[in-house]
């Protein structure tokens, strides 16, 4: 229902998206947290606890399924909490570069395919800061390899000021799902087939 609270993230929509298309078991991780508005620093580089104890959160989930951590691509929806402070909004499109550059030195593949879903235009913060934070991921969409930007603009109309509906999240996961298999060189084996999404909600 369009106006009631989301019951899943975009994560089921991906799923189904992929099982349609690769009918093989894979692994899919989720970390979601919220960054408050008084923390100066960058969370998301994996020099930072923060980033660390996701990590570990992943690593271990692989462990207990038996996978070789070795991610297939990371999805990434976060930069509204970074709009809300102006310490991290100043610098978002350097962390945001350093993150991805961090998380592929991490995982030691430089070609780790990255997926961004776009921040969509919170009225949490003003639109002037919306805009800039859009235009950063859009910018590492462009600039960086294997970085793909799925855009939401037309998933309307929010739940409670900027979340999704659920049919909204599964059209979301759908898209994210087709730049995943855009940006992937080929089908990998059953072990290796999991996500990391790296997700980051208000």
């Amino acid at each position: 229902m369009p106006d009631g609270p989301p019951i899943h993230g975009p994560e089921i929509g991906f799923a189904r998206f992929l099982q349609t298309r690769m009918p093989d078991d894979y692994l899919f991780v989720k970390a979601a947290d919220n960054i408050p508005t008084t923390e100066k620093e960058f969370l998301w580089s994996v020099d930072k606890p923060y980033m660390r104890h996701t990590l570990q959160f992943f690593e271990a989930a692989c462990t207990l399924e038996n996978v070789t951590p070795c991610p297939a691509a990371i999805l990434m929806e976060q930069g509204i909490d970074e709009a809300l402070s102006d310490v991290r909004f100043a610098d978002y499109e350097a962390n945001l570069f350093g993150c991805i550059e961090n998380l592929r030195a991490h995982f030691h593949n430089p070609d780790l395919p990255l997926i961004i879903k776009q921040s969509v235009n919170s009225p949490l913060a003003s639109p002037d800061r919306m805009a800039a934070i859009r235009q950063c991921q859009q910018n590492a969409a462009i600039k960086l390899p294997k970085v793909g930007l799925v855009t939401v603009d037309d998933l309307k109309p929010y739940v409670r000021g900027h979340h999704f509906s659920s049919p909204s999240q599964l059209e979301l996961g759908r898209r994210l799902a087709r730049i995943f298999l855009e940006l992937i060189d080929k089908p990998r084996q059953r072990k290796n087939w999991w996500q990391l999404l790296a997700k980051q909600t208000l």
